[in-house]
Order: C-alpha cells, then structure tokens, then sequence
C-alpha cells in the first residue's frame, strides 16, 4: 500500500511539473545548443543549451530563405507549386 501511494505521489508531482502544451498561434521550440554570439546592442551571450520552450513571436523570412523554398517547392509536385504564390 505504502509503495503504491509513493508511485501515485510521484507520479502526479512529474505532472504538474512538465510545462504546458503550446497553443494554437505559438510554436514548439525543442532543447538546441546556441553557440556564443553578439547581440547589435553590445550585449555578449556565452554558448549554452536553450530548453524547450512555447514561442510566440515569429521572424520574417529574409530573401534566402524564400529562394530556398521556392527552389524546393519548384521540385515537388504540379499542386505544391501552384501554392507557392503565398509564400
């Protein structure tokens, strides 16, 4: 009886301590090293492993990126590329 008890503690604290699900309009961002680097402002960062997280604010696609896909989606089927007009 006592071992059991001990399972069903245990295993609602691991529960309550896993993060919430993200929602619709954020993004699952998994653990990733990130390498040291410097922001434009100055501010020095040291290299270290981000945790997984919910992100919200998403980052404007550069030129490069858009060729990427256009360039992918070029090689994919008539019905893909007829969807590229929204990228």
């Amino acid at each position: 009886m006592k071992i059991s008890l001990f399972f069903i503690l245990l295993f609602s604290f691991s529960v309550q301590a896993s993060p919430p699900p993200c929602t619709v309009w954020q993004v699952k961002v998994r653990t990733h090293p990130v390498e040291k680097y410097k922001r434009e402002d100055g501010a020095e960062y040291s290299k270290t492993n981000r945790e997984k997280h919910c992100r919200e604010k998403f980052k404007a696609w550069n030129q490069t990126e858009k060729e990427d896909v256009l360039r992918a989606l070029s090689t994919q089927a008539r019905v893909l590329r007829e969807l590229s007009h929204l990228v």
